[in-house]
């Protein structure tokens, strides 16, 4: 990247920067988001308005508590994303801090549509969070991506109410369905899934993530004291149950606050490829620009809302229910009520909407799969480069 003169700078911004004291513009760079914005902040957390027990050195944190227990989210690992809005007016504000700051790390000040470009906090990459600018009118491919784990059902628990209801969900919608509303496929794999849990306790569980491959890398800048800029050429959106060992059956409970975030796909791949030894299916979507901007936009406008509203479920909100109820808005934007319709119709799609392991069922219901036929999916086996 190309970083020109401050003086330069200031006369292409649209709002010329003007200090008491022109700062040093190699100082900026090494500046961390929150030191560089700072007018805005004190409006930024004001508006999170999080519980002063729950406050977190971080401004850009969105802090609160545990709707059952009252304790305060542990969001050392699982973040809410912070949308910031496009041209962070409002909270940021058009500061001359701004302007400079945007300049240094290389985020946009001047485009068309800003709803296009949203700047959010909080998105994870290499251990740390970051601010990023996104670009979703230049993006290489999307995906859809389902990680596979294992969890194991201890013998002596197999019989307990909370575990039967769990396990039996699947099986009992499939049997309410009936034979002939779904695909022999679907059939033999829920068959076989509780045949396994029968037999071992051990059976198949799956997460569900979006992945926006970007056509050149976005800019990242610290917001916590980490190495002052990046960039990343994917990002993963993923909703996950904030607790540091996830249990499916305090899941139903709500027992675990809900947290929409963002990663870099090397810091998913890492965590979970590479560490846990997870393995992925993932399906690539055909979703047009304007399409793809709805879908990203209300996942980022809804994740505080969602966060202080609603608890992770394991079964009614998750991180695939979630994308789809997501979807379901996206599309009534978008004037497409037959898709959203087609898609609630469909047996097979239904159980996809609620079980990520079926996910796929529910793509193709919404015609989202670049090859409608290909309903194994790809695995997700190389490194994302940094």
């Amino acid at each position: 990247m190309i970083y020109l003169p401050l003086a330069l700078a200031a006369a292409l911004s649209p709002v010329a920067l003007s200090f008491a004291e022109t700062p040093d513009f190699e100082a900026l760079r090494s500046m961390t988001g929150a030191e560089a914005l700072g007018p805005g902040l004190s409006r930024l957390q004001a508006r999170k308005g999080a519980p002063a027990a729950c406050a977190d050195a971080d401004p850009f944190a969105i802090t609160g508590a545990n709707l059952k227990t009252g304790e305060c989210a542990d969001l050392s690992e699982f973040r809410v994303v912070n949308y910031l809005e496009g041209r962070p007016n409002g909270y940021l504000a058009q500061t001359n801090s701004y302007d400079a700051f945007a300049w240094a790390h290389g985020f946009k000040t001047d485009v068309p549509r800003f709803a296009s470009y949203p700047i959010v906090a909080n998105l994870k990459h290499e251990g740390r969070f970051w601010l990023a600018q996104l670009d979703l009118r230049h993006v290489q491919a999307v995906y859809f991506q389902v990680e596979e784990f294992k969890i194991a059902v201890p013998q002596d628990k197999l019989h307990d109410p909370a575990i039967q209801a769990l396990l039996g969900a699947a099986g009992e919608e499939a049997e309410r369905l009936g034979p002939a509303a779904l695909p022999d496929p679907l059939r033999a794999d829920i068959a076989a899934s509780l045949r396994g849990v029968a037999q071992s306790g051990a059976y198949t569980a799956a997460h569900g993530q979006l992945r926006v491959d970007f056509a050149s890398p976005i800019p990242l800048a610290s917001q916590d004291g980490a190495p002052a800029h990046s960039s990343v050429r994917s990002v993963v959106f993923s909703i996950h149950a904030v607790a540091k060992a996830y249990d499916p059956i305090k899941g139903m409970q709500d027992e675990y606050p809900l947290a929409l975030g963002a990663y870099s796909a090397r810091e998913k791949f890492v965590g979970s490829v590479l560490e846990k030894k997870n393995a992925f299916r993932q399906y690539r979507l055909n979703l047009s620009p304007g399409d793809l901007e709805e879908l990203v936009t209300l996942y980022l406008k809804s994740a505080e809302r969602l966060f202080r509203e609603r608890p992770y479920n394991t079964l009614s909100a998750n991180c695939g229910s979630l994308w789809f109820e997501t979807a379901d808005q996206a599309f009534m934007l978008r004037e497409h009520p037959d898709v959203v319709q087609r898609a609630k119709d469909d047996a097979a799609a239904s159980l996809g909407r609620s079980y990520p392991k079926y996910a796929q069922y529910a793509l193709a219901a919404y015609g989202w799969l670049s090859n409608p036929r290909d309903l194994a999916g790809e695995p997700w086996t190389e490194l994302p480069s940094p």
